[in-house]
């Protein structure tokens, strides 16, 4: 966890040190908490899909994030550090860790979030609606709804059915104007 001020790395061991971790932080001023429930890909020493917080630790960082009217995310790539945050109240975004592999092909994800447990429409919605909630814009983009911004995709079946279709995007819309079309016409 880091303060803000700081700019470094503070390590909660036991839910009463999470507890105080988080409450410090939402006192320096943090807007979202983010928690490294497993280890990362990146970082040294660690096991990436190792869990570094045992569910009741990830549960008190969540709870008192939420009873501080503060967001949590939870960096998680082991199978059982994602299931323990999602269950302990850290709702599933979509994101990238760009850089880490190339970027274009964050889509690639979606298959391997069907294939661990979640439903296409779980996956689409952590990719839109979620997505936008977690960095606050959930009043202007992240949905089809009037008075959010146009932005959208096709693809060429349904995503509810094939998921991988969304790893190939034929049609974008920015802002309401097409930004790439690959649609064929028959």
């Amino acid at each position: 966890m880091m303060f803000p001020e700081q700019r470094n790395f503070q390590i909660a061991n036991g839910t009463e040190q999470v507890r105080e971790t988080v409450r410090a932080q939402v006192k320096y001023g943090v807007d979202v908490i983010k928690i490294l429930a497993s280890g990362g890909v990146l970082s040294k020493g660690d096991q990436p899909g190792a869990p570094q917080y045992t569910y009741e630790e990830l549960k008190m960082a969540a709870d008192t994030a939420h009873q501080a009217g503060r967001k949590i995310a939870a960096h998680a790539h082991g199978t059982k550090s994602i299931t323990w945050a999602i269950q302990a109240g850290v709702k599933m975004a979509f994101g990238t860790d760009a850089g880490v592999y190339p970027h274009g092909d964050n889509a690639k994800q979606f298959h391997y979030m069907v294939m661990y447990g979640m439903t296409p429409a779980q996956v689409i919605q952590a990719a839109t609606w979620n997505a936008a909630d977690l960095i606050g814009r959930s009043n202007d983009v992240g949905s089809l709804t009037s008075g959010h911004y146009a932005d959208l995709i096709a693809v060429s079946d349904d995503p509810l059915q094939h998921v991988e279709v969304l790893e190939h995007v034929q049609l974008v819309m920015k802002g309401g104007t097409v930004a790439k079309n690959e649609i064929t016409r028959r």
